[in-house]
């Protein structure tokens, strides 16, 4: 079995890139906000409807079918006389000509789909969220080409192209929002009119934002011929016996269609309030610093543990199997619940970051405090979801997500008749959250009962851990929150976004050295092997 230590040096590394990008990330999200305005701004919320189009559809390709079929065919094509190279260049020629087939589609589709994520809307803000959309959705090709050349480098171990692309993609994004904000303006009160907008800035803005994913794309291409991989279009498919393929590919595609469904309820839930309150724009903004530590923690440690996972399940090896879930669930224990707490802490603040005026905070901060309920749950469901497509298993994900729907849509729904339109947005992701942690829940019964115990005596300890050391963690920050920001939002931080900023980054750091003190304190076993493994050894 690979080490312990080998596999978390590789997340670290996925990690650290992921940690940068990220950093830029979130300075892009704040100039955009500040642009366009986070709350009540029917700009803003056009153009989160057609820049969530296309991630959309990339979040479903790099959790579904490339992810259910790519790796474990490719891992098991190193058997192959060639070294798989034959399997590999089928399998992207049909992933790129996929690609390529929906982008068009989508572009022609453009006004359409539009009109589902928002059949509430006025002809103007339509208007603008299709002349978004336009600009936007050749991303679904690049986010692709992103996915599948960086799974097809994960399968053999060079993780990191993968995590920094996203650098460059920030970059330019970056410079876009900036050249914009300078030629422009800025509304970050979101009292911009949606009649204002002429095609240059739609094209400025929404143009760039796709130039970076082509960035983040061509950094791949670059890594793909520096690893001295050879693509060459093979559309001989039938050639490449894929055994379970087919059926793989028909639950995944069960998943997608259902999860897009689910989109569109959320959606237009959350539509009724644009202009109102809270809406599109802030809870994509507030899923975007929801996804921080996800992708940070999350996401790197799973993507190089599923590489190992598809070893296992295709060996047929359970025990190790096993070991390695119990493993990946401890860690993302830890790291998520400190993660979980440290932001809702810090909720406020970031709002303020984000906007300006006592209720604009006050709603932002709700929407990441309601989606960050579910940061757990989602963590630990990306694991289940790839133990399961490692064994070759995509309709057991498909049973859970149909739970998880029922739930999901049930709540969504009942939102806009228990609250006032500017708190539907924080209803619609507290929604989301008990969604998830349903799903959760229900996928760690069905794996259990695929594979057998999952070392609930392990799990159970590990919580215990970490519920004593989150205590005074919690307690200690809370107290520095309420004594910067004040019990009526009218403390020193509240000022300006730079007091703000600063006292998020104080806050969270209190935490986050109460919570690692305590955790050392009570000798948590994956906090000192975390520590063993990556102390330089010492020299005489």
């Amino acid at each position: 079995m690979r080490s312990a230590g080998s596999l978390l040096r590789g997340g670290v590394h996925l990690g650290s890139g992921t940690v940068a990008s990220r950093v830029l990330g979130f300075l892009r999200t704040v100039l955009l906000a500040w642009i366009l305005g986070a709350v009540g701004s029917e700009a803003a919320d056009a153009f989160a409807v057609a820049n969530q189009l296309p991630n959309n559809v990339y979040w479903l390709i790099s959790s579904g079918v490339f992810a259910a079929i790519l790796v474990p065919q490719v891992v098991r094509s190193h058997t192959h006389p060639d070294g798989g190279e034959a399997h590999i260049n089928r399998v992207l020629t049909l992933g790129l000509s996929l690609l390529a087939v929906t982008t068009v589609v989508a572009l022609l589709l453009a006004p359409w789909l539009v009109r589902i994520y928002t059949a509430s809307w006025g002809s103007a803000q339509l208007e603008l969220a299709v002349a978004f959309a336009v600009w936007c959705l050749p991303q679904i090709l690049f986010y692709g080409v992103f996915s599948l050349l960086g799974e097809v480098l994960n399968a053999r171990r060079q993780f990191a192209p993968a995590a920094w692309a996203p650098l460059i993609n920030n970059v330019i994004s970056l410079a876009g929002l900036g050249t914009f904000a300078i030629i422009f303006g800025v509304f970050p009160d979101g009292t911009g009119n949606v009649g204002d907008w002429t095609p240059l800035m739609v094209a400025l803005l929404a143009g760039t934002t796709t130039l970076g994913v082509a960035g983040q794309a061509g950094v791949l291409v670059v890594a793909w011929r520096r690893a001295r991989l050879r693509f060459r279009p093979d559309f001989r498919w039938r050639e490449v016996h894929l055994s379970g393929m087919p059926q793989i590919a028909g639950w995944t595609f069960a998943i997608v269609v259902l999860g897009q469904v689910l989109g569109i309820v959320q959606s237009r839930v959350t539509a009724l309030a644009s202009g109102a309150g809270a809406s599109l724009f802030a809870t994509s903004t507030a899923w975007l610093l929801f996804m921080l530590p996800y992708s940070v923690v999350a996401v790197s440690i799973t993507t190089v543990y599923f590489t190992r996972l598809s070893e296992l399940g295709a060996s047929g090896n359970t025990h190790e199997f096993v070991q390695l879930i119990t493993s990946g669930t401890r860690m993302l224990v830890i790291a998520m619940t400190g993660a979980t707490l440290a932001m809702l802490l810090v909720s406020v603040p970031i709002g303020r970051v984000l906007t300006e005026g006592r209720d604009s905070v006050q709603a932002m901060s709700m929407v990441l405090a309601a989606y960050l309920v579910g940061l757990v749950p989602f963590a630990l469901l990306l694991l289940v979801q790839r133990a399961f497509y490692a064994v070759g298993d995509a309709r057991t994900p498909f049973i859970y997500a149909c739970v998880q729907a029922v739930v999901l849509v049930t709540a969504t729904l009942l939102v806009p008749l228990l609250v006032r339109p500017e708190m539907i947005a924080a209803g619609v992701a507290l929604a989301q959250s008990i969604g998830t942690t349903v799903q959760a829940t229900a996928g760690y019964l069905l794996l259990r009962r695929k594979l057998g115990p999952l070392a609930l005596r392990s799990l159970m300890h590990t919580a215990a851990r970490v519920a004593v050391a989150t205590l005074p963690a919690s307690a200690l920050g809370g107290t520095l929150g309420i004594w910067l920001v004040g019990p009526s939002l009218e403390g020193w931080a509240m000022t300006n976004q730079l007091t703000a900023a600063a006292t998020a980054v104080l806050i969270a750091t209190t935490f986050a050295a109460t919570y690692l003190t305590m955790l050392w304190l009570v000798k948590d076993p994956t906090l000192q092997e975390l520590i063993t493994r990556f102390t330089p050894p010492r020299t005489r």
